[in-house]
């Protein structure tokens, strides 16, 4: 097709219009001077934008650097310049720092702190939570200095913290007043000293550790740490009054650091309300987190899961004190903190984060000979056990004496806030190495095995973790000590002989068939990795019903509850402490291991865990109102309705369902009971028929 002879000069016109240099209408030139001039204006605008926003970066940045360095650094120089007490969460607030000076408000900062709401919503990061971040408030006066005080020599209360269930945990420091404990009466809160009922007093760390009933008026209110203090009876009617960091004090339902534990390789603290979910492994994006000792000294946090975190050992100047406040810093906040770090007191000998070998049979199935260092004790105990009791005294000694007569040689008890008669009853079982650490933390049972494990390292090889209602039944293991009860008997001739050896070593055998078993499989399954031994023997649990009874048997939960569901359901461990992780975390009774070792699951025909867990009616609704483990839902709360864990026909109240007495009974189970009678039964003399535990 040819050309038209009018198409080349149309795009010569189109051409030309487009050109500014050529002539065109006045109209069209308006037109593109306006569009440059836009263009110019936008940059412009631009330019100074940027301009802005990185001066206001620079400006922020400067401000939080202050701001955060005196909240941290200088904690006790926060003081606001009103009289009136004042929530300030300092975290979020700019102050004048000035160093050896009184922190002020600035004018502006005050009015806003006034109208300053309290976070609602919880800041996540890879499962990390972060809410209510300096929710303690700063006291409006500097306290005294621990130096000072010490010089004084007058006890006072350092810190204090409002648990749950209208709890409040006073700890009170002290010097050269051991018998403080004991006359302590009752505790005062407010204007007008309304008096408390003190629940418990011992020690915990070198402080004296008070829990009060916290006083209706006071329930769901803010009191300040100068309202609250504690009467002593000591004739002259002398107050034990508040010189704390915080002007209110901090909740329970906050992130806090609660428990110190310092180690000869790092310093272990235990932080709560960091974490939100039940997460087994280490956490590895650690970054953010830093370890604070003092005024600004900082270190590393090595490895941290669920509530503990492993921090580097500070390194302090001559001039430092030798009791600082230890804290958990996470992008710049520090979380509020109720322990110290004393570089004065002798350090655990663990560990536990460096890389170790794998030990051979015979380490595991004996305890070694330790090495000669004044630090560590001269024998290892094969087998320990642990458990947190609350109001279990009754359980005790049936408990005790059954695990002494397994091989257990020696028992830690977390005692967590209990009213009975716990302490007489330990005193009656110090034959058999028992042991009592006051843990007034409500629901961090994973945190006290964990503080547990660390404490035990050097005494024990392996740990046992049941609760005072479950009973181990290796029965594969007891058949020789069932043929030869008569013998064994005669050995009892006292309830002190029961912690002597058995002639047969149940333990010994079942670690050894146990690390048997997984050198078989390593064998057949692995023959080209890396060989791991034994690190974890997990039991499965059978869950015994109420059996008829109203009330606790008098004889003990083995000889009464003797009906139980069909199943088996969960587990717990004998763990091997040398195998465990650096985190130390654990779901309960079982503990994340390293790689080198491995858990073993034992047949339940051959051995089971007895687990009395649907008592009597008047002993499961004690039970009901409180759970130890951090991350189990309580049952009063309306969650997991359907769980296996929570009891059938039982609701969010405490109400006994219709046939309580009948329920979870499937199938009788005698093996226990009798066994206990053949072996702990007295079979002559005046208490001819009475089992041993009844003698105490």
């Amino acid at each position: 097709m040819g050309w038209s002879g009018e198409e080349p000069s149309l795009r010569r016109e189109r051409f030309f219009v487009r050109l500014p240099s050529m002539e065109s209408s006045p109209s069209r030139q308006y037109g593109a001077k306006r569009r440059l001039i836009g263009c110019m204006l936008s940059w412009v605008k631009r330019v100074c934008f940027s301009l802005a926003a990185v001066g206001f970066l620079v400006l922020v940045s400067s401000v939080n650097r202050v701001s955060f360095s005196a909240a941290i650094h200088h904690p006790r120089k926060l003081v606001p310049t009103q009289q009136q007490p004042l929530r300030v969460n300092y975290l979020r607030m700019g102050y004048e720092f000035t160093p050896d000076r009184h922190l002020q408000l600035l004018p502006s900062t005050m009015k806003r702190a006034e109208q300053l709401p309290s976070p609602t919503d919880p800041e996540e990061e890879n499962n990390i939570r972060v809410r209510r971040f300096g929710s303690a408030t700063v006291a409006k006066t500097p306290p005294i200095s621990a130096d000072d005080q010490e010089q004084q020599s007058q006890p006072y209360i350092e810190d204090i913290v409002f648990l749950p269930q209208k709890m409040d945990l006073i700890l009170v420091r002290q010097f050269e007043d051991l018998s403080l404990r004991h006359r302590v009466s009752s505790c005062r809160y407010g204007s007008s000293q309304v008096l408390s009922k003190i629940i418990n007093a011992d020690y915990i760390d070198g402080r004296l550790a008070i829990t009060c009933t916290r006083p209706d008026e006071f329930v769901g209110r803010n009191i300040s740490t100068t309202n609250i203090t504690v009467d002593v009876d000591d004739g002259d009617g002398r107050t034990l009054t508040s010189n704390t960091e915080y002007d209110l004090p901090p909740r329970w339902d906050a992130p806090l650091v609660y428990a110190l534990l310092p180690t000869e390789d790092d310093v272990i603290l235990f932080v709560k309300g960091v974490f939100d979910r039940r997460k087994i492994g280490d956490y590895t994006n650690l970054t953010s987190f830093k370890c604070v000792f003092g005024r600004g000294i900082e270190t590393e946090v090595i490895s941290g899961a669920q509530e503990v975190y492993r921090c580097g050992t500070p390194k302090f100047g001559a001039k430092d004190v030798t009791r600082q406040k230890a804290y958990l810093r996470y992008k710049g906040h520090s979380i509020p903190s109720v322990v110290y770090y004393d570089r004065s007191k002798p350090k655990i000998n663990y560990t536990s984060g460096l890389p170790q070998q794998i030990i051979s049979t015979e380490e595991i199935s004996s305890p070694p000979v330790s090495s000669s260092s004044s630090s560590s004790p001269a024998h290892k105990h094969l087998i320990c056990s642990c458990t947190m009791v609350w109001n279990a005294a009754k359980f005790m000694k049936e408990w005790v004496l059954y695990n002494s007569h397994l091989g257990v040689e020696k028992f830690f008890l977390y005692d967590n806030n209990s009213e009975d008669d716990i302490e007489s009853v330990v005193g009656l079982l110090r034959g058999y190495n028992v042991s009592r650490h006051f843990w007034p933390w409500v629901k961090t049972q994973e945190a006290a095995f964990s503080h547990c494990a660390v404490r035990a390292r050097n005494e024990c090889v392996w740990m046992l973790y049941t609760d005072v209602d479950e009973f181990l039944f290796p029965k594969h293991w007891m058949v020789d000590l069932q043929a030869d009860s008569s013998s064994i008997s005669k050995l009892r001739k006292s309830a002190k002989a029961l912690a002597e050896p058995t002639t047969k070593s149940i333990f010994k055998d079942l670690i050894k068939d146990s690390v048997a078993k997984v050198s078989l499989k390593m064998k057949l399954l692995r023959p080209t990795e890396v060989v791991q031994t034994l690190g974890q023997i997990s039991f499965f649990c059978r869950n015994f019903g109420p059996s008829g009874l109203t009330q606790h048997p008098a004889r003990g939960v083995t000889q009464g509850y003797i009906c139980r569901d069909r199943s088996e359901q969960r587990h717990k461990s004998l763990v091997l402490l040398k195998g465990l992780k650096p985190s130390l975390a654990n779901v309960i009774h079982h503990f994340d291991l390293r790689p080198e070792y491995t858990t073993v699951y034992t047949d339940p025909k051959q051995a089971v865990i007895n687990h009395y867990k649907f008592q009597a009616w008047s002993e499961f609704q004690t039970k009901f109102t409180k759970r130890a483990s951090t991350y189990v839902t309580d049952w009063r709360e309306p969650v997991n309705l359907k769980s296996r864990d929570r009891p059938e026909g039982v609701g969010t109240d405490a109400v006994k369902p219709e046939n309580w007495e009948g329920s979870h009974c499937f199938m009788n189970d005698t093996a226990l009971r009798n066994y206990m009678r053949r072996v702990f039964q007295v079979k002559e003399g005046e208490n001819a028929g009475k089992l041993e535990w009844e003698l105490l």
